[in-house]
């Protein structure tokens, strides 16, 4: 496999990984996030496992760059995936085979797609507030199926707080809601 192609692979398995590549990882956004060891544990094996499975399948994959950016180039809403999500993704990484590893496709689809649970009702509620919300503000045809893949898989308390965000103006409910799952606020 080319240098370029692996690199390539190593951002795609990154961004299906820990949900969309970004920038660098902001730390927690609230006090009881902050000392959450386990979301530390979680992102520790989420990246553990997913590197130490591709060095596996391919030992001119370069695990310490595989590490870095799934620790720092990550969504942070990966961090407030509900338990049973993160879970069921660590035990489809642990499974998969090297022919699942080595397709970015595959490994999206298969660990991180058809591990999805079935959104909570307070998934759904915040999904038909949020896109009721975007076609007031916007005239955006609601997109309640592209919201619940989008976030459904969040656990309850980040669900409740990004709901609250709902009763922001427009232009600011989006932020909040982002914010509320730990993307750092868009720039005024």
């Amino acid at each position: 496999m080319s240098t370029l192609r692996r690199a390539c692979s190593s951002c795609l398995l990154s961004a299906f990984a820990l949900v969309a590549c970004g920038g660098p990882d902001p730390k927690p956004q609230t006090p009881a996030q902050a000392g959450d060891t386990q979301t530390d544990t979680f992102i520790g094996r989420l990246c553990n496992t997913l590197c130490q499975k591709q060095v596996q399948c391919d030992p001119k994959w370069d695990g310490a760059t595989c590490q870095k950016n799934c620790r720092e180039r990550g969504s942070p809403a990966r961090t407030f995936w509900r338990e049973d999500y993160a879970k069921a993704t660590l035990a489809c990484l642990d499974a998969a085979g090297c022919d699942v590893m080595t397709k970015g496709d595959d490994t999206e689809k298969k660990c991180f797609g058809d591990t999805r649970p079935e959104p909570s009702d307070a998934a759904k509620h915040f999904c038909e507030v949020a896109q009721e919300k975007e076609h007031t503000c916007s005239g955006a045809a609601p997109d309640v199926p592209g919201c619940l893949r989008t976030w459904g898989m969040m656990n309850e308390a980040a669900i409740k707080d990004m709901t609250a965000c709902q009763q922001e103006p427009c232009g600011k409910a989006v932020s909040c809601a982002k914010s509320a799952v730990g993307f750092p606020p868009a720039a005024q």
